[in-house]
């Protein structure tokens, strides 16, 4: 990483990867994204980096001490002894997070109480690093007022999708707390400042986020996003293939696979009909459909009641959580991946299944377009029938297999980690030499 004092100085907000380290579950979703992009971004910077943390109850200093303790001399964000304890409350609980006899909702609840109770959640960046900063990047939450003292510091905020604001919602009441924080964020960056920029995942979300804020397009930059080529890639060794069947319980069946998070608008109802619909299919006797993550009592209470109504549920197995060393020959050994989401910003679940070379059976949404182009079949989230028909197509025909799996590990070579750190340093400098900072 620069150290040239000399250079422009980024301020990089950790308040995200700090939220799924505390979670009481793994990293995922924007956290994850975060940490993908963290070290492509730290080793192609020309630029001096500082770390700091927007919210500090949330702060990203309990996730590099547990995972970079050499980049703690960079993290500038100064807990209160109140944060200080509640990270090691935290930090002591993680060994109990995902115990199995612990009540998963309750241990939520009381962590989400802790950090109430314990955590004042206060922007505190020594004055003189403000005045020095030339650029802050939060990657979801409400530009801070105390950075406006700084006139010239160039902003940027990540958008990762507009879903909360579709005309179409129903998964995201306009009272919910996520929604009401993404809108403050919006409010937060100012149209007629040249300073002010926005990064979005995808071309549908610059195009969505344009038209919902009219913030000025020029200032508006796509990075797309990776799937993690460590953790996702195709698995043909059949010793890794039949050990992730044993301990997940998977006999030598086919099946069909969903990992998404248990939400509304991923659709999980509508795709336990679907496969009830393409169970009639003599081509699918002995499939089954395997849901991946973790449910939460809820979650598998009703989509097992859904199952038994359809008559599948000897046929639906939902696995829980899986760790990152499984999921390749999981994704690998399907038949097909299916993500019948009703909303996405950019649908990383459909590029990681690409990159595993898995087949892809996914809902017709202009984003999925844009990720998996010609490698997958599209079918209408709201027409189960037609997600079935794809299925009966998949599974009866090796052909379709055979090409969905070559054209999807094509397509996902397109996408890099490497890329999406180099078009947000891009970016970083246009936004940059615009404010005469080089």
């Amino acid at each position: 990483m620069p150290t040239d004092h000399s250079s422009p100085l980024l301020l990089f907000d950790l308040t995200e990867l700090g939220k799924g380290y505390q979670s009481p579950f793994h990293l995922s979703g924007i956290p994850r994204v975060v940490e993908s992009l963290l070290f492509p971004l730290l080793e192609q910077s020309p630029y001096a980096v500082r770390f700091t943390s927007v919210e500090t109850r949330y702060g990203g200093e309990g996730y590099l001490k547990a995972n970079h303790p050499e980049l703690l001399g960079d993290y500038v964000t100064r807990p209160t002894w109140r944060e200080r304890l509640h990270f090691e409350i935290v930090g002591r609980l993680q060994g109990v997070r995902g115990h199995r006899r612990v009540n998963r909702r309750f241990f939520r609840r009381s962590l989400e109480k802790i950090q109430h109770r314990l955590a004042v959640p206060e922007f505190r960046i020594p004055d003189q690093m403000i005045d020095s900063a030339s650029l802050f990047h939060s990657f979801f939450g409400p530009i801070p007022l105390q950075l406006r003292r700084n006139p010239r510091m160039v902003i940027f905020l990540t958008v990762h999708d507009l879903i909360p604001f579709q005309p179409d919602n129903t998964w995201s009441p306009p009272g919910a707390t996520g929604t009401e924080y993404i809108g403050r964020a919006f409010a937060s960056l100012r149209r007629d400042s040249t300073t002010d920029h926005v990064v979005c995942v995808s071309h549908c979300v610059k195009r969505d986020f344009c038209a919902h804020t009219g913030f000025p397009a020029e200032r508006v930059f796509v990075t797309p996003l990776a799937a993690d080529q460590k953790i996702f890639h195709p698995c043909s060794n059949p010793d890794q293939v039949n050990e992730m069947r044993r301990l997940l319980g998977l006999d030598e069946r086919p099946y069909f696979l969903s990992l998404c998070r248990f939400a509304r608008r991923k659709n999980l109802e509508g795709l336990l009909e679907s496969f009830a619909l393409a169970s009639h299919d003599g081509s699918m006797k002995d499939a089954r459909l395997v849901l991946v993550g973790d449910a939460g009592e809820e979650w598998q209470s009703r989509l097992e009641t859904i199952a038994r109504k359809l008559g599948i549920e000897n046929r639906v197995k939902l696995t829980g959580f899986v760790p990152n060393e499984w999921l390749a020959p999981l994704f690998s050994a399907a038949s097909a991946f299916v993500f019948s989401t009703f909303a996405e910003g950019f649908g990383l679940p459909a590029l990681e299944s690409l990159q595993c070379g898995a087949p892809l059976i996914c809902s017709d949404l202009p984003v999925l377009h844009e990720v998996a182009g010609d490698a997958a079949i599209y079918a209408s989230p709201r027409r189960p029938e037609e997600i079935a028909r794809a299925m009966v197509d998949v599974i009866s025909q090796p052909k379709i297999r055979h090409d969905l799996r070559s054209k999807g590990v094509a397509r996902a070579a397109l996408f890099s980690w490497n890329k999406c750190a180099r078009a947000t340093l891009d970016a970083y400098t246009i936004g940059l030499k615009a404010n005469g900072h080089i």
